[in-house]
């Protein structure tokens, strides 16, 4: 999947707000922006957009490549046509898609990745035609990591032969002691009907995920033993599930000598790719800065995440941001940061619950940079007697 955000404001001449230094004065942005939005199933805001760009460069490719290609193109070619505006974000669907089709090290998953390259190659070229580059930061990340499934688990046929009416969709009214399954790859959902009102049931499913030879870590929403809560994760709210588990992980290599095996959901199947547990090799992922804004030639160690490409982007475009962020300024790695370099704070929780059978534990590793909180890695095991 490809999109694609630019909102309208031109280079020429860039606003001093837009390339605002860390320690400069702040000078108001413009009260309005204009923008583009073009998504891979062909939906654009405004709606007129879509037109010109097919008539120029034909319609949305079905290839995974080649839809990158056709998404990178209508910024260079089209969107940054008469100048670069303040803002753009690029969002590229590989490695991503062929990673799931195949696994991390993949002939395909390495040419998705060079495929990637040459399309960060054409936007530097497109910011030099502009004589733009100078003057931009560039921001290139990727949104987690990726893992190969050691094993693809059932969990609905599981349970179900443990007793548990579980299902993953709903086809009537649903009933008093259903659980519904939302499968995210490398985790698992679970929404317990009705909801806040089954504490027995729920309880029933959190101790047999614990005795289970597949679950890494689990949260859930009111109090148990030997879970975290799902304030711990940042995921509690109204709409939250009961039951939030990570599958099991481990650090031994796949076919192509890449590390990183987990157990994953029914939707994929074993040696294919994916992410969403609280592996190390799904949470960390890969941000590199460049630009006017940001030190040459240094790496920061800090913890840090995409939490805080927002308050640091906002702060270099001089926008107050209208409420609390989650995120932090990526202070430490900018120049001319007037504050001196932030301090991390690292620990791990660990939480435990005896059965007859053995012992279930899991931990949970914390970071902390100021106020804002980093979940590094996690995992678990049920150990028998």
């Amino acid at each position: 999947m490809s999109y694609l955000l630019a909102n309208t404001f031109p280079f020429r001449p860039l606003p001093n707000w837009c390339n605002a230094r860390a320690d400069a004065p702040q000078s108001p942005p413009p009260k309005q922006l204009g923008f583009y939005w073009i998504d891979r199933l062909g939906k654009t805001l405004p709606s007129s957009t879509l037109a010109p760009i097919t008539g120029a460069l034909g319609p949305f490719p079905s290839n995974h490549l080649q839809q990158d290609t056709w998404t990178t193109k209508t910024l260079t070619d089209f969107l940054w046509k008469d100048g670069v505006p303040a803002f753009s974000i690029l969002w590229l669907g590989e490695p991503d898609l062929t990673e799931h089709e195949s696994a991390p090290g993949a002939p395909a998953a390495l040419s998705a990745i060079k495929s990637s390259d040459q399309n960060l190659a054409a936007v530097l070229a497109a910011l030099d035609r502009h004589h733009a580059r100078e003057a931009t930061d560039v921001f290139v990340l990727s949104d987690h990591g990726f893992s190969t499934i050691e094993r693809s688990v059932d969990l609905r046929k599981i349970l179900k032969d443990a007793g548990f009416e579980a299902k993953t969709e709903f086809k009537d009214e649903p009933k008093r002691g259903e659980i519904m399954l939302a499968g995210n790859g490398g985790s698992v959902l679970f929404y317990v009907i009705p909801q806040a009102r089954n504490a027995t049931i729920t309880r029933r499913l959190v101790e047999f995920l614990q005795q289970s030879d597949f679950a890494g870590v689990i949260f859930t929403k009111e109090p148990m033993q030997g879970t975290f809560g799902l304030d711990q994760a940042k995921i509690d709210n109204q709409h939250a599930p009961d039951v939030v588990m990570a599958f099991r992980w481990n650090d031994s290599k796949n076919q192509f000598d890449v590390p990183g095996m987990i157990n994953a959901d029914w939707q994929r199947g074993a040696g294919k790719g994916t992410h969403a547990t609280l592996s190390r090799f799904d949470m960390h992922n890969v941000l590199i800065t460049a630009g006017p804004d940001f030190r040459r030639g240094q790496g920061n160690d800090l913890p840090s995440g995409n939490v805080d490409l927002a308050p640091t982007i906002l702060r270099i475009l001089g926008i107050t941001a209208p409420q609390q962020l989650d995120g932090r300024i990526l202070s430490e790695a900018m120049t001319g940061a007037s504050i001196p370099k932030p301090s991390a704070e690292t620990k791990t929780v660990e939480v435990k619950k005896d059965f007859a059978a053995g012992t279930w534990r899991q931990s949970l590793k914390i970071s902390r940079v100021g106020s804002t909180i980093y979940l590094d890695e996690g995992n678990g095991r049920f150990v028998p007697r």
